[in-house]
Order: structure tokens, then C-alpha cells, then sequence
């Protein structure tokens, strides 16, 4: 029976790993290895541009420089035909964006660029908008008056919205399965945490600015918004939401 091979490479933290193997049983026929030549990006770029911290960064020529020396690494080991070979595949750490143009070629070979972080491949482990993250938490923790509240940022599909309240859903379904069955009585207390929208302007320049009497004003504004979604403010709450969206009005006026 006539043989036929799949070669298989993965493309780890450090360095790039292939295999050969024999696709009727399995079997490895070859391994090959190649390291990154800039490893993992964390201090500053080829060009010399210094990287904040909790940067962590790749080189796409890595990637295509260690694709060659490994498939060809494991070519050079094995005794079969070329033409037997039928398949490959690739895998990478999980969370691996490289930004690319039209054409798909990586936006840090554009000389354009090359000296913006931002056009690298971002590892599993960078972690640059943490600050941003605890930041924003801070905020919105303050805004409710409840220190324990789990606050996310995500993207959601309308950008036009900044935030949401969404429920838990394990208490959801607890509530809905007591009225159901008529014991509502054992219902829980709602609980709900905060969705940021990490595609809106209004939560990214929420998040760049430090924080100060308007940020928290902002912040207010914002939680209180996601409340009217869900329910009716109460007497006082509402009073203090006017008050607030006026003071709003005259910052924006001064502008």
C-alpha cells in the first residue's frame, strides 16, 4: 500500500515545532525545532523603540522564517517522497492578532509602522491594557457604591452603546425556575454586573483619562444610564440623574 504523510507545525512561545508523520498509523517519522530570532518582545522593538510594561510581542518573520527551517528540518530527516506528502497543518498559543493590510501582509513590514507596537503580533501573556482594565473597574465600582461589582470589557455589537448591565444567569434561572413552580418566595437577590464596551469612544477616552472629578462624574452618568435600560430609577436617584446630566450639558457647552 502506497504511503502518504502529513506534516504538522506548531508555533509556540519561543520557538516553532514540526512533526512528519505517516498518516495510516500515526506514527512520527520526524521532528525539527527553530527558536525566534527576536523571542518574545517585552523591553523594546528591533528598531530600538522601548515598550511600556506587561508588553508581550512577536515577530510575523519569525513565524515564516522558523516555518521554513522546521518543514524542511523534518524533510531533511525522513526517507520518503515528497509528492506522498498530502496535508499540513498549524497551530498557535491561543490569542495570537496580527494586524495586516488589504493584501495581508503584517503592518510592522510597512517601514510606515515598524517603530508602532501595536502593528506586532500580540502574545498570550501581553497584558498592556490591565491598567486600563483596573482602572475603568475602579471607577464603575465607585459609580454603584458596591465595591464587589464584577465589571468586564468586551466588545459588544453596537458600538453606539457603552454599557450594559447584564444579569447573572445562574440566579436568573434559579428566580425564573421558583416562580415557575410557584415558590417565589425562594427567589434570590438579583445580581448583575457592569459590560463595557471596549469598541466605544466614550470608554476609551473613559479609560485613558486619569481619574478626577469629571471621569467619576462620567462614570456615574454612565452606570445610572445602564440602570434606565433595565428598570425605572427610584425618586432619588433619578433627581440626582438630572442634576448630573445638566452639569453634563454645561461642561459640554464650554467646550
Amino acid at each position: 500500500m502506497k504511503q502518504t504523510y502529513t506534516i504538522g507545525v506548531d508555533f509556540g512561545t519561543q520557538s516553532a515545532r514540526a512533526v512528519l508523520c505517516r498518516v495510516s498509523d500515526g506514527a512520527v517519522l520526524s521532528e525539527s525545532e527553530c527558536p525566534y530570532a527576536h523571542g518574545v518582545m517585552s523591553d523594546r522593538l528591533p528598531c530600538g523603540t522601548p515598550l511600556p510594561p506587561d508588553y508581550a510581542l512577536q515577530h510575523p518573520q519569525d513565524f515564516l522564517d522558523a516555518l521554513h527551517a522546521t518543514v524542511h528540518g523534518v524533510l531533511a530527516k525522513a526517507d520518503i517522497n515528497r509528492a506522498d506528502i498530502i496535508g499540513m497543518g498549524m497551530d498557535f498559543t491561543c490569542s495570537t492578532p496580527l494586524p495586516v493590510d488589504k493584501a495581508g501582509t503584517p503592518l510592522c513590514f510597512d517601514p510606515r509602522f515598524e517603530r508602532n507596537p501595536h502593528a506586532y503580533i500580540k502574545l498570550w501573556k501581553h497584558h498592556a491594557a490591565q491598567w486600563e482594565a483596573a482602572r475603568l473597574t475602579e471607577l464603575m465600582r465607585e459609580a454603584s457604591g458596591n465595591m464587589d461589582l464584577t465589571v468586564e470589557v468586551k466588545p459588544l455589537v453596537n458600538d453606539s452603546v457603552p454599557v450594559m448591565l447584564v444579569e447573572d444567569e445562574q440566579t436568573r434561572r434559579f428566580n425564573d425556575m421558583g416562580r415557575i413552580y410557584g415558590h417565589s418566595e425562594f427567589t434570590m437577590p438579583a445580581k448583575y454586573s457592569v459590560v463595557l464596551n471596549s469598541r466605544s469612544r466614550t470608554i476609551e477616552k473613559l479609560a485613558a483619562r486619569e481619574k478626577d472629578e469629571r471621569s467619576v462624574l462620567l462614570a456615574r452618568q454612565l452606570y445610572d444610564l445602564a440602570e434606565l435600560s433595565r428598570q425605572p430609577l427610584e425618586a432619588e436617584q433619578m433627581t440626582e440623574f438630572i442634576r448630573r446630566s445638566m452639569e453634563i450639558v454645561d461642561i459640554a457647552a464650554q467646550m
